[in-house]
């Protein structure tokens, strides 16, 4: 899927990305201070992140259906798929665990899967570079 050229799901990875990194960091901050407004900082990058994640993965299963049968990649654009689907879920599990009124906090609950969720997106981050860089997915030629 292009835009004026370009590719659009490349570009708009680095939002979900970048917010769930912050959100775990929000709540490694307050789970060493204690401080409340960092939990909600992290909870609301957690929630921007599952926003700006549903184009993401709309472009990125896109250019999944129209790999050509048989592609190099396709085995990859799998795993990657996966992967990152897994961490959007357990980035969700998170945020529905936080804003369920009559549940109680578990920090350490939300830690684990905010960790995991960053975990899942480093390998699906690489498993994309290695869709782009070594077999060419998205690339003009």
């Amino acid at each position: 899927m292009r835009l004026f050229g370009h590719p659009i799901h490349p570009p708009l990875t680095h939002f979900p990305i970048a917010l769930w990194i912050a959100s775990f960091a929000c709540d490694l901050v307050g789970a060493a201070k204690g401080n409340a407004e960092w939990w909600t900082m992290g909870f609301w990058s957690a929630v921007a992140g599952l926003a700006l994640a549903l184009p993401t993965a709309v472009t990125g299963f896109l250019d999944y259906v129209t790999l050509p049968d048989r592609h190099p990649g396709e085995r990859t654009a799998c795993i990657h798929m996966a992967t990152m689907l897994a961490s959007t879920g357990l980035v969700l599990v998170e945020v529905l665990l936080r804003a369920r009124p009559g549940i109680p906090f578990r920090p350490i609950l939300v830690l684990v899967l905010s960790g995991a969720a960053c975990v899942l997106l480093f390998l699906g981050g690489w498993l994309g570079a290695t869709l782009v860089f070594r077999h060419g997915v998205g690339v003009e030629r």
